[in-house]
């Protein structure tokens, strides 16, 4: 269900001020506990005003400041979206290379017509990179939490299954299977592999594929 600013606004009074709670909520309005929960979290930060549906224009370089918050220095995703009133720009900034792409609102598409050549030159100076150095942090943040699941079990991993793991990272990340093993080695609490058993896995794994 799509909510209107002034359903929004309701919500909000009727959790503040008439004590209803988030569970009623969600089913009076048919909406996520956890979307009630963000909206009220919102307003309190923010405001009523934050609801309502204006335009407002972010640069690159505060929307870049505010995705490192969460790829950078691990902030919760929902925390940073509270405090700045932001969307959740996480997948797109992931999706672009680690750019931000800023794209203005148009008054007229007529009046702002541009050739591919201009739209493309203009699109290159908006971006923001990320640098190495963070990029690496981000990656090898994700490559310990994803092997530390691993950990977690009874049962010792076997090599095949951190063969499975390491596989889907360097699908997942693009990056090199030297970068992945010495983040993990950097780890001692993580399930450790070498390169020559991880090949060795590897192509013993396709092997009885074939097989099958």
């Amino acid at each position: 269900m799509k909510l209107t600013y002034v359903d929004k606004v309701k919500i909000y009074k009727e959790r503040r001020e008439e004590g209803i709670s988030l569970r009623e909520l969600s089913l009076k309005w048919k909406v996520y506990i956890s979307t009630v929960e963000y909206l009220i979290r919102l307003v309190d930060q923010h405001g009523l005003d934050i609801l309502k549906h204006e335009y407002h224009y972010y640069s690159p370089e505060f929307k870049e400041k505010a995705m490192k918050r969460v790829l950078v220095y691990h902030e919760s995703i929902h925390s940073v979206s509270i405090d700045l009133g932001l969307s959740r720009w996480i997948k797109e900034y992931k999706e672009n290379g680690y750019n931000v792409v800023d794209r203005k609102r148009r008054r007229h598409a007529k009046a702002d017509k541009q050739t591919a050549r201009e739209r493309n030159q203009n699109s290159k100076k908006a971006e923001c990179r990320i640098t190495q150095a963070e990029r690496d942090a981000y990656d090898s943040e994700r490559i310990r939490k994803k092997n530390e699941c691993l950990s977690f079990r009874k049962n010792k991993p076997k090599k095949q299954e951190i063969v499975q793991v390491v596989t889907e990272l360097r699908q997942e990340l693009k990056r090199p299977l030297q970068f992945i093993l010495m983040a993990i080695k950097k780890n001692s609490s993580l399930p450790q592999i070498t390169r020559s058993d991880y090949y060795y896995h590897y192509s013993h794994k396709d092997s009885d594929s074939m097989e099958l």
